[in-house]
């Protein structure tokens, strides 16, 4: 019972940890698919994966020390929880395109028209080059 009872308070720790070092991102929703294993829905803020966390925790709490297996399975489980939400609220948001960042997207009008003047400029640079090369 003792070595359970350390346990839960070493996991409990972690928890604590983990709010007090991300609490300043309450409202701040995080972007970021993670295992169904772990967390029951992506993009949420950081409460909601937080309850996740500490439910988690409430299971762990109503196992015995008998139940080795099933408190290793989930004391892994809640490990695991905290280091993907650690590392995702550490990891800034991923790049996100906007209007701004998009390559033009051209015609097939356009495309010929933008190879022709390509085309009429490699011409120009190579007389230019052939003019400057040979002495007249």
């Amino acid at each position: 019972m003792k070595k359970s009872t350390a346990l839960f308070q070493q996991l409990e720790q972690t928890v604590a940890r983990l709010y007090a070092e991300y609490a300043e991102t309450e409202s701040k929703k995080i972007h970021r698919k993670f295992d169904r294993a772990l967390f029951s829905e992506d993009f949420q803020s950081f409460p909601f994966y937080l309850n996740e966390i500490r439910q988690t925790l409430a299971h762990i709490a109503l196992f015995e020390a008998k139940d080795t297996e099933a408190l290793h399975f989930l004391s892994d489980k809640l490990t695991a929880q905290c280091n993907a939400l650690s590392e995702a609220l550490k990891t800034p948001t991923p790049y996100t395109k906007n209007a701004v960042n998009f390559k033009p997207v051209l015609s097939e009008r356009e495309k010929t028209q933008t190879s022709a003047q390509s085309t009429a400029t490699e011409r120009t640079f190579n007389q230019i080059l052939r003019s400057v090369a040979s002495p007249q």
